[in-house]
């Protein structure tokens, strides 16, 4: 997970608390307004105290006790007349578990797990959330064994034996599946995800490429600096002069020289690849750093209609 993505989740959490709790402030100080009820408050204050204090040293406090739980139903009473709730003067934190601060007992929420899986995947641009290897089921052996290469790939993602991925193959035998169902597996381990078809990529280097100079960095930041680049579809995108090649190299070069992860789907082979891009291109995408996965088989979409 990126560290500007784990500070703004950190950000929203404090928000979230200080929003509770100023609120909360404010209605004590409204209630407190009240000499009726800042004089109950007052006693009740005095009496939690005195009462502990002789608890302590094991005296009665039977008595003290009982005037505590008259007092406080008198605070209800007054707050109601005031238009309040006594709840309302403690903060309504989103998680009670928690208390809006993502951790219980030195370990993270439900809640903040929740958040991080939302802005992961928010961020993401995965065109379904629902395609994991959990639910995944394969239309054909093909399908089969690549998932099977995937889920291996998965299993060794904290030291990984490569960092990229190139699955090609024809036209509709599910390229763009599998490779989702990684990537969304990856987002479920907090990694970092984004997924963009080759056109997509394509429009976002030109944009930088216009840009003034001050501006490309941050045009690019995004697909640089992604635990997870996924380029879907390469060789469906126009080629642009002095764009397409020129900057996908230099994008695939700076993210092996980070050891960021990056997965390419494409109905090119190795030779139509070297073709459109250029030999710079092709010795990047078939190093000794990526997986490759040729995926044989019939178009499923085509024998899917066909039943």
């Amino acid at each position: 997970m990126r560290k500007d993505t784990a500070e703004k989740i950190k950000r929203m959490f404090a928000d979230r608390r200080r929003l509770a709790e100023d609120a909360a402030a404010a209605n004590y100080e409204k209630a407190r307004a009240d000499e009726t009820f800042a004089a109950l408050d007052n006693r009740e204050r005095a009496l939690s105290f005195e009462t502990g204090r002789d608890a302590h040293f094991g005296k009665d406090v039977s008595e003290k006790i009982k005037e505590l739980e008259q007092i406080r139903a008198a605070k209800v009473r007054r707050l109601a007349a005031l238009g309040m709730k006594l709840s309302s003067l403690e903060p309504a934190y989103q998680c009670p578990k928690c208390r809006d601060t993502g951790y219980v007992g030195g370990k993270r929420c439900a809640c903040l797990q929740n958040a991080i899986a939302a802005e992961l995947t928010k961020d993401s641009n995965i065109l379904s959330p629902s395609w994991n290897f959990g639910s995944f089921s394969a239309m054909s052996k093909a399908q089969e064994k690549t998932a099977e290469k995937l889920r291996t790939f998965l299993g060794e993602i904290s030291s990984p034996k490569q960092h990229n991925i190139l699955l090609i193959g024809p036209t509709g035998t599910g390229k763009t599946y599998l490779i989702t169902c990684l990537a969304n597996e990856m987002l479920k381990k907090e990694f970092g995800v984004l997924f963009l078809s080759a056109f997509g990529l394509n429009k976002i280097m030109l944009g930088a490429h216009l840009a003034p100079v001050e501006q490309k960095e941050e045009i690019l930041r995004d697909i640089m600096e992604t635990d997870a680049l996924v380029i879907d579809d390469l060789g469906s995108e126009n080629i642009l002069r002095n764009v397409t090649a020129e900057y996908l190299c230099n994008l695939l070069n700076e993210r092996a020289a980070a050891g960021r992860f990056t997965f390419v789907t494409s109905n090119l082979d190795a030779a139509a690849i070297q073709n459109r891009y250029g030999d710079r291109i092709l010795s990047r995408l078939v190093s000794a750093e990526t997986l490759k996965i040729r995926l044989d088989g019939a178009d499923l979409r085509l024998t899917k209609n066909e039943k």
